[in-house]
């Protein structure tokens, strides 16, 4: 294990700079949908709940919703968590990038704005202190998509410009980009459990607290 995170740390020590601006743009993008959210109109609002509320009643989150509302704590971090890394992580932002390079970035920051707005929904519902747990959270969520991105950029270049990185064919960079994708992704995947421990906790202990 000590050998993954030292593999982790070292990829995106290397393009730390890279990680730095994704990081800076989408937490700057998910503190505008927060602040687009407080002019959200309070009917439009109650709709986007019931949306929300929809997928995990009888949408495609329907099983996670049931964990939650049964109060099953180990299924409902499982489901949590391979939920948000297969759909939102490997399936949303790293394998586009597979096939159309570069995608990737966009698709992963196209969550942090309406994950803002989301946020925004649930300010001021159980006091200050609901809030700030929400919120990190949220940060919790997007680091790890901030960390996917770094990869598709990674893996995108190698690909489509190997040269840059010092790479002699497109395949060595496709195999390079991959070396470093999975790398990050034992990152994510420590980010990704902290978040769904944290998620049920407070789903199952602190919010009927404030309540």
């Amino acid at each position: 294990m000590a050998h993954l995170l030292g593999n982790a740390w070292a990829s995106l020590r290397e393009f730390r700079r890279q990680f730095l601006l994704v990081n800076l743009v989408n937490y700057g993008l998910f503190v505008l949908g927060v602040l687009g959210g407080s002019f959200v109109p309070p009917s439009f609002k109650q709709s986007i709940l019931r949306d929300i509320d929809s997928n995990f009643s009888s949408g495609a989150y329907r099983s996670i919703g049931a964990a939650y509302q049964q109060h099953l704590v180990l299924p409902a971090i499982g489901l949590t968590f391979v939920a948000n890394l297969l759909i939102g992580k490997v399936l949303g932002i790293t394998l586009p990038s597979l096939i159309f390079p570069f995608s990737g970035i966009v698709l992963g920051a196209a969550f942090a704005a309406p994950a803002g707005v989301i946020f925004s929904l649930a300010i001021g519902q159980l006091g200050t202190g609901f809030d700030v747990a929400i919120a990190v959270l949220f940060l919790l969520e997007l680091l790890a998509s901030n960390i996917a991105i770094v990869g598709t950029y990674i893996q995108s270049k190698a690909m489509v410009f190997p040269q840059s990185l010092g790479l002699a064919s497109r395949r060595e960079g496709l195999k390079f980009g991959l070396r470093h994708t999975f790398n990050l992704y034992v990152l994510i995947v420590l980010v990704l459990a902290a978040a769904a421990l944290y998620e049920v906790f407070l789903v199952f202990e602190v919010i009927p607290s404030l309540r």
